[in-house]
């Protein structure tokens, strides 16, 4: 494993950017709320809405003959199949494509302008399926304090992850090495500090994650978060 530095714990930096989405936690892919607006719907109905376009109905006939195969229901509404029937449709299996093999098909063909009018109308930001919206790069990723690694951590409450991260806790990581892992050493004890400086009372007691984007706070609360970092600088 390679050595971590505190750049590798940062989505902004090129180094602890999870490769994937670019350290934006998420990609622009097929929205299946939008591939399937109905969920009240069967497969054989045509709840999957852009195979019942008269072009791509080929698709609607592969899906009846696999799923009669596979032993999945067409006359049962999609959101009461199972996890592993729903699975089936969207990655396929064998010759059935599904909707992602679908959609990966159609992805080599968009420079056909109709292509990429028929795709936009199905795309939308999902979660980054290699970092799980964790920003980082899987090695910084198995770091962990408290059993807890930098995802798990920043999804707690400022208050919440105050009070975790005051108590006595060791890091662990595959293969760790204190040399190695000065950066991420310093930095988790950088973190109960700034938990316990002015940016903790900008907003809701306790109440705002510490993952929560700046533009997604309230406007008094997002100018008294640069007051808090100033606080705990000058500190």
């Amino acid at each position: 494993m390679r050595s971590r530095s505190r750049r590798c714990f940062s989505f902004n930096n090129p180094f602890g950017a999870c490769p994937r989405c670019q350290g934006f936690g998420n990609t622009i892919d097929f929205d299946l709320n939008l591939v399937i607006p109905d969920v009240t719907k069967t497969l054989g109905d045509g709840a999957i809405e852009p195979w019942t376009k008269p072009k791509y109905r080929a698709f609607q006939a592969d899906l009846r003959k696999f799923a009669k195969q596979s032993g999945i229901p067409t006359d049962v509404p999609w959101i009461d199949l199972d996890a592993d029937q729903k699975q089936f449709v969207i990655a396929g299996e064998g010759k059935f494509p599904g909707i992602q093999g679908f959609f990966s098909a159609l992805e080599r063909k968009k420079y056909k302008l109709h292509v990429r009018v028929f795709l936009s109308r199905y795309r939308g930001y999902a979660q980054c399926p290699e970092c799980g919206g964790g920003r980082l790069r899987a090695d910084a990723l198995q770091v962990k304090i408290e059993n807890k690694n930098i995802r798990e951590l920043t999804s707690l409450t400022v208050g919440t992850g105050s009070g975790l991260l005051h108590q006595p806790q060791a890091l662990t990581g595959a293969g760790r090495d204190r040399g190695k892992n000065s950066g991420a050493d310093s930095g988790a004890a950088e973190v109960p500090e700034r938990c316990g400086s002015g940016i903790s009372h900008a907003g809701p007691p306790g109440g705002n994650a510490l993952r929560r984007r700046s533009p997604e706070n309230p406007a008094g609360h997002f100018t008294r978060i640069p007051a808090g970092r100033r606080a705990v600088c000058a500190g």
